[in-house]
């Protein structure tokens, strides 16, 4: 599904990332564990194409995405969750997870992510109009929601 060859990440001169190589199967999950500075953040953001590559391959389904937009990389099923909780904390649950559903496919079934938090997530109701700093503060998980 989602595989890497020799994926390089450079910022100028500097190397964050050196021929990095993985494979991960659908419905497999993968951890990318290293000290400060290893590359964790790098290598995400290349394969969610936030930063180029400076060598290698990553493709989603045998199809290249080196060079595509990260906008397009979202449509196609990848999404990074940024670090920090990066949530709009003023919305409401309810209208992140519509944020977060904007790729064609999310959209597709306009009760599906509601249905789908509700679901993974019972202490949350869609409909209720919780923020999502109070949210957050009884229960983080939902954050760590990616279109499926």
């Amino acid at each position: 599904m989602l595989e890497l060859q020799d994926v390089t990440v450079r910022y100028g001169k500097h190397l964050a990332v050196n021929a990095a190589n993985f494979y991960v199967a659908k419905g497999e999950v993968v951890v990318v564990l290293g000290a400060n500075g290893a590359g964790k953040s790098s290598l995400l953001k290349a394969i969610a194409g936030m930063v180029p590559t400076a060598g290698g391959r990553v493709t989603l389904n045998g199809q290249a995405m080196n060079g595509v937009p990260a906008y397009d990389v979202t449509n196609r099923g990848i999404a990074l969750v940024p670090e920090g909780r990066g949530i709009v904390g003023r919305m409401t649950v309810e209208e992140n997870l519509r944020l977060g559903a904007t790729p064609p496919r999310a959209r597709a079934s306009e009760a599906g992510p509601s249905r789908r938090s509700s679901t993974s997530f019972p202490g949350w109701r869609s409909g209720e109009s919780n923020s999502c700093k109070r949210c957050l503060a009884a229960n983080n998980r939902w954050s760590r929601l990616a279109a499926r």
